[in-house]
């Protein structure tokens, strides 16, 4: 056992680092051309434009890995089935769920090195080519935002802000409202604008509506500035950074996912969605070969091409359905979290019961 073991593993890893390599050059060579019209406008170098794209392995590698394990493992299978190796195994007393302990095993092993490969190097890549792809095209990534509606920590204020810029610190088309903790109005500042410095929001040009408490009748002022000290979030809240909460470190994107939960409602389902996918989406190769291993191999002919016939085929439902769910997480109507393991826990719970149900 330990002898087939050995081979199976070898020729696993070999055949899956071998189509990984060829779906990564593939990948590599869309991302040259893809962006090859911007380059020769900006009359970048050959090198310059050949490094803007090797940044990218990574992330290709990362993209390739899973489908190459799911067509390692289906080749693999239908070789054996059709060389009849499976009934001198069988004969032997190795059964087929013995074999397919083989290949899960690989594939956690595969899942947790996806995992540390995608959080130590591909994503400091992407970051460098980011930022590289902006200099040689000499643009900037701007975190400038607009329409944004901000809640405050405490749940005693809502903010509304047509714009915020960045560089200035600074929100435009300001509506403040500040309420009671039953929710009832206690003011409401409308302001063209509003700064922050030394640790506070200044408002400017306000039209500050306040609410008497006992009469409930409505006061109006104009004042030039106004600085209302419950409205204590740092920019950082207005900035846009969707995209950086994917290249944070993990440990930071899930401190900074529960500090938007309060303050970035209308946010929180799209960013809280990506980074359970940045997070679970390793399992890939786990859940790929669990499907490949369950998929009933009658094939005599062609074995290579029905190979990449049937892994494209699982590969489209695998990730059809998890689009599907990132969809319904982002749009909340379900939790973030099953954006990307519904579709893999139904897909896991499907594969195991036929595994379960196919002979020994």
């Amino acid at each position: 056992m330990r002898v087939l073991r050995n081979y199976l593993t070898a020729s696993f890893i070999r055949l899956v680092t071998i189509t990984t390599l060829l779906l990564s050059f593939i990948l590599l060579l869309f991302d040259l051309f893809s962006n090859l019209e911007q380059y020769l406008q900006v009359g970048a170098p050959l090198l310059s434009i050949l490094y803007a794209t090797v940044l990218y392995l990574p992330e290709s590698i990362v993209f390739a890995f899973a489908p190459s394990a799911l067509f390692a493992s289906t080749y693999i299978l239908a070789m054996m089935h059709t060389h009849n190796e499976m009934i001198i195994l069988n004969n032997s007393g190795i059964s087929f769920k013995k074999i397919v302990r083989i290949f899960i095993v690989t594939s956690l092993f595969l899942s947790l090195l996806q995992f540390a490969f995608n959080e130590y190097v591909t994503i400091k890549a992407n970051i460098l080519k980011s930022e590289y792809t902006a200099d040689l095209l000499d643009t900037s990534i701007s975190k400038d935002s607009r329409n944004i509606t901000l809640y405050g920590l405490d749940k005693s204020y809502i903010v509304y802000a047509k714009r915020f810029s960045e560089r200035e610190n600074k929100i435009t088309g300001v509506s403040l409202y500040h309420l009671e903790p039953n929710g009832s109005l206690i003011e409401r500042a409308d302001a063209t604008s509003g700064i922050y410095n030394e640790g506070q929001w200044t408002l400017n040009a306000v039209n500050l509506y306040s609410i008497d408490e006992t009469t409930n009748e409505v006061t109006y002022q104009h004042l030039t500035t106004y600085t209302p000290l419950y409205l204590t979030l740092n920019p950082s809240f207005f900035a846009n950074k969707s995209n950086d909460v994917l290249n944070m470190p993990l440990k930071e994107a899930l401190s900074y996912l529960e500090s938007i939960k309060v303050v970035k409602k209308g946010e929180y389902s799209v960013i809280a969605t990506e980074v359970y996918n940045r997070i679970f989406k390793n399992l890939a190769p786990l859940i790929l070969i669990l499907i490949s291993c369950s998929t009933v191999f009658a094939w005599k002919k062609n074995v290579l091409i029905l190979s990449i016939i049937t892994s494209i085929s699982i590969g489209v439902v695998y990730y059809v359905l998890l689009l599907i769910g990132m969809i319904l997480a982002k749009q909340g109507v379900i939790m973030p979290i099953l954006g990307t393991l519904g579709p893999m826990t139904l897909l896991t719970l499907s594969s195991i019961f036929t595994l379960i149900l196919k002979r020994n």
